[in-house]
């Protein structure tokens, strides 16, 4: 039954139970890991997206079915309690990326100390020269001046090119050195804390409008009263935060308003997974899931190596994913259906933010999926779209639950639907409306309030509102589809005889 703002998942072409049909290498760390580290699902398929994310993002954009291109990163936040094993999972998830930039620190330690020998060589030379340009002024010799400034001009020219830290994750980072990092390095950085509140709770938040704009990769002009002003062109980032639920509380306490309002929280995918804690046994079964891991970590060396061997350019050119004549249609059909679910009585009424960011989500999954498990020069099959499509709507469910904003009258009905729901599975079909206003939830005391809610709940078809001809009664039939059920009925009456509901 579809009730209005309510998520529908009815369709199992949108469902997450039988995995990932079509991204067989994703599913089998998915598994292996939920087997070895026995953490919830949906957290350990969060984080191995912002894995992917943090190692592509550099390498490849999508294509926009809508005409251009743009990036694949994702903003990812999984709400889960302490002892959900969020760190044992990003440990593992991560272990590639964290190794690969171990390496590079290694190896950039070693290039900064020819470098600052390059550069104090550098440095003397000009001196030296700027000093022949000085003599030769200070005697007003004009061919000398000439000569001075076309060899200093030279000299400047081969000024030594400061090597490029490959570092990808960032964590506890003020908005001010972030942008520094970015306009030095790659510009393909990653936010990532599997104790979500150091970034929550740190100073980047101070700049929500400035992560927006990295999210959609728009140029962001950097400006500075001290030192020369920059803008940041081309650059990537990746949120991907694991978070415990009181800090995201105080987050919204603070920041709330703001990070709804600017449609910052709207680009998360977003989960609250169902604990696995008191059913984490240890049994054989557990010893021998690990080839769906070393896949994983197969393939993530294989990505980090093609972002290493990008080279020394600083904005090196990305590699669009582009999508299959197959799915270019079927994409166009389901971005039409997101947003017709925008509208009035639709899924994102109520959460516009987070439904008009949904169907970019689906294609920079979708590329993600497909560049992880075939590489650069594949198309988007439909399959891959699907996995993607499966994914964003799994975790659409969960955004709409913990941040959807409903008006009161509709607040008044989801109230009225929890408390019939709970008499239905007490075995009871019909009740009073004068019995809801006295021992019903306290927001339906008000006569008008509950009458409203119970028209509304009536024209979705959950119950049907009836009067008893002799006595005048007011009473509500919680099941309005199936027959007529006497005993039920009798039953009902004869209590609300006995005691006046």
């Amino acid at each position: 039954m579809r009730v209005r703002g309510v998520p529908n998942l009815s369709n199992p072409n949108r469902s997450l139970k039988n995995g990932l049909i079509y991204s067989p290498v994703t599913h089998g760390v998915v598994t292996s890991l939920m087997s070895s580290v026995q953490a919830p699902g949906e957290l350990i398929l969060q984080t191995i997206l912002g894995a992917i994310s943090t190692a592509a993002q550099g390498k490849v954009d999508v294509e926009r079915i809508y005409g251009g291109s743009g990036p694949v990163s994702t903003f990812t936040c999984v709400k889960a309690d302490s002892g959900e094993r969020k760190t044992g999972v990003a440990s593992k998830v991560y272990k590639p990326i964290i190794d690969f930039e171990r390496r590079e620190e290694k190896k950039f330690e070693e290039e900064w100390t020819d470098y600052e020998i390059r550069q104090e060589i550098f440095a003397e030379q000009e001196h030296l020269i700027k000093l022949k340009l000085k003599k030769a002024i200070k005697s007003n010799n004009t061919e000398a001046i000439f000569e001075a400034k076309w060899e200093l001009k030279q000299w400047q020219s081969e000024k030594p090119k400061r090597p490029i830290k490959q570092q990808l994750i960032y964590e506890n980072i003020t908005p001010e050195s972030l942008q520094i990092e970015m306009k030095d390095g790659f510009g393909n950085v990653a936010l990532v804390s599997n104790e979500g509140a150091t970034v929550l709770e740190g100073p980047i938040t101070r700049a929500l409008a400035f992560l927006n704009s990295l999210w959609s990769g728009e140029r962001f002009t950097v400006s500075r009263k001290t030192a020369r002003s920059f803008t940041l062109t081309d650059t990537r980032l990746t949120l991907s935060l694991l978070i415990q639920p009181s800090a995201i509380e105080k987050f919204l306490k603070k920041k709330g308003p703001e990070a709804l309002g600017i449609g910052f929280l709207g680009r998360f995918i977003f989960c609250n997974p169902q604990t696995t804690q008191g059913t984490r046994f240890i049994s054989q079964s557990n010893q021998g899931c690990e080839s769906g891991y070393a896949n994983y970590l197969k393939r993530m060396e294989e990505i980090l190596t093609e972002l290493k061997d990008m080279g020394d350019s600083s904005k090196p050119e990305r590699t669009v994913i582009r999508f299959s004549d197959e799915v270019k249609g079927y994409a166009r059909e389901l971005y039409n259906e997101i947003e017709a679910m925008l509208g009035p009585r639709g899924r994102f009424e109520y959460a516009k933010d987070h439904g008009n960011k949904l169907f970019e989500n689906i294609t920079r999954i979708a590329a993600l999926l497909s560049y992880f498990e075939h590489g650069k020069d594949e198309k988007i099959s439909l399959g891959i779209f699907q996995d993607a499509e499966r994914i964003a709507f799994h975790f659409s469910d969960s955004y709409i639950q913990a941040f959807q904003v409903y008006p009161d009258y509709l607040k008044d009905a989801y109230a009225l639907q929890e408390y019939c729901q709970t008499k239905r599975e007490s075995g009871e079909r019909y009740i009073s409306k004068a019995k809801i206003r006295r021992s019903g939830p306290s927001r339906l005391r008000n006569l008008e309030t509950l009458t409203r809610a119970i028209e509304l709940l009536q024209s979705w078809g959950e119950l049907m509102v009836y009067t008893e001809p002799t006595t005048r009664l007011v009473y509500l039939d919680l099941n309005p589809n199936l027959f007529h059920e006497p005993h039920m009925w009798n039953r009902f009456y004869d209590k609300y005889k006995s005691h006046r509901l």
